[in-house]
């Protein structure tokens, strides 16, 4: 295991980068501003240092364990191995069986993980399933159960904090009729970033379909989602597919010199770009939603393909 460092150094660290800094920048023909959460603490950036800001600022001293669930290179394992890791907890992660390449070469968010001293237990697709209707989310037995990708009510106190230091700095810029956009895998993020943002909002689905993200922001709580801008694209995205758009997205991006998620932000690029023309005459805001240590094995998936040059 890695070595842990004190909660005092850790917090002293988190709260210094908190208020993630806007930068403005030139992409695909236009500018764009980008609200920088993938600079906050290492371990904690993006959406899951909002996700779980709950956690990290509660002592969790009737705790012993947390428990969650998900896929073998989630984001979100890694940041609540790190959790783990930093208040002294155990972590138990669920997932279904891996593939005998990643097996053999166990590298990116899952490797990370480990060396926190994640207890990963594998499932076969039965035994997840049976598992998935058997999970309960919230505390029990000095447990601490959390849904996959932090889908979580909880969810609510770092994303009221996010959408404040927006408000503010949006204000400060004084940007042009400013709307703000946010990428969804379970949606939480803009479920409640868009009950304190007091600009517009809009999303798409890396996972499913539209409707499949409405049913799952509804399922963690009964908002008006009807607030909300959802972007749809043309063609149907099959989440963690490789495609030669959201590859070029990335590399273009990554030329202007910030890295994006493939999975998620480089989807939402894709919507956004596809409906840029609804946003004649506005200032864009992209929250960038961190992530990028996943891209390490997408990428390799990537160079895998005879037309994609690493």
């Amino acid at each position: 295991m890695k070595p842990i460092e004190s909660m005092g150094d850790i917090w002293m660290r988190f709260l210094e980068l908190r208020d993630s800094r806007i930068d403005e920048i030139s992409l695909f023909g236009r500018k764009f501003y980008i609200k920088r959460d993938d600079l906050l603490e290492s371990r904690f950036n993006g959406n899951k240092a909002r996700k779980f800001y709950k956690f990290l600022v509660d002592d969790l001293f009737d705790i012993e364990e947390i428990v969650s669930y998900g896929g073998a290179q989630s984001n979100a394992m890694y940041a609540l191995s790190n959790l783990a890791q930093l208040k002294n907890k155990k972590f138990t992660y669920y997932a279904k069986t891996l593939a005998s390449y990643l097996r053999e070469n166990i590298e990116g968010n899952l490797k990370n993980a480990l060396e926190n001293g994640m207890n990963l237990i594998e499932l076969n697709s039965c035994e997840y399933d049976i598992f998935l209707e058997s999970f309960k989310s919230g505390e029990f037995a000095k447990k601490l159960y959390i849904k996959q990708g932090g889908a979580e009510k909880f969810a609510k106190l770092g994303m009221e904090i996010l959408a404040e230091e927006l408000n503010h700095d949006i204000d400060s810029l004084n940007l042009k009729n400013p709307a703000v956009v946010i990428s969804s895998g379970t949606g939480v993020s803009a479920l409640y970033l868009s009950k304190f943002l007091k600009y517009d909002l809009f999303t798409t689905n890396s996972i499913g379909d539209m409707e499949y993200l409405k049913k799952q922001m509804l399922e963690i709580e009964d908002y008006d989602i009807g607030t909300i801008g959802f972007l749809a694209t043309q063609k149907k995205y099959h989440f963690g597919n490789l495609y030669r758009e959201l590859y070029e997205i990335y590399l273009e991006t990554k030329r202007a010199g910030i890295e994006f998620d493939l999975l998620y932000d480089c989807k939402m690029w894709q919507a956004l770009l596809e409906n840029l023309e609804i946003f004649e005459g506005r200032d864009i805001v992209f929250i960038h939603t961190g992530g990028v240590n996943g891209n390490i094995t997408q990428l390799k998936r990537y160079s895998f393909k005879e037309y994609f040059v690493i």
